[in-house]
């Protein structure tokens, strides 16, 4: 079984994710070397933690299904199907230009659930 936990900052998504039996894949925060300086300078640096995020979010899906394909159960703490929300967020506040956000975009594609994965991918993580 594969779960995500989906939701806003500080709504509790990690600790319901830790009260779950299963193997983890948290949001990657601890060691985000864009985090500490988007906080300061977001316009300067909302592109580069998006994509940072969408890489790292990548990574995670991409060992949670390969865990869960194995029979592992599996909780993730934020996954990469949120991810375009909040690109599309950083543009509409103006931190991402319109030209970033294309950049962006063209990284992902959704399919008619709505899924956001990043090109690369071959087949359906879920």
């Amino acid at each position: 079984m594969l779960i995500v936990i989906s939701g806003l900052i500080g709504a509790g998504k990690t600790t319901l994710c830790k009260s779950l039996k299963g193997k983890h894949f948290f949001e990657p925060v601890e060691n985000n070397p864009f985090l500490e300086n988007y906080y300061k300078e977001p316009e300067k640096y909302a592109f580069k933690m998006q994509m940072y995020l969408l890489l790292k979010r990548f990574e995670a899906m991409q060992a949670a299904d390969w865990a869960n394909l194995a029979g592992e159960d599996v909780i993730v703490d934020r996954s990469i199907y949120e991810d375009f929300q909040f690109a599309l967020v950083q543009q509409q506040s103006g931190y991402m230009t319109d030209k970033e956000f294309e950049i962006y975009d063209k990284m992902t594609i959704r399919d008619e659930e709505a899924k956001y994965i990043v090109k690369a991918v071959i087949g359906d993580l879920m």
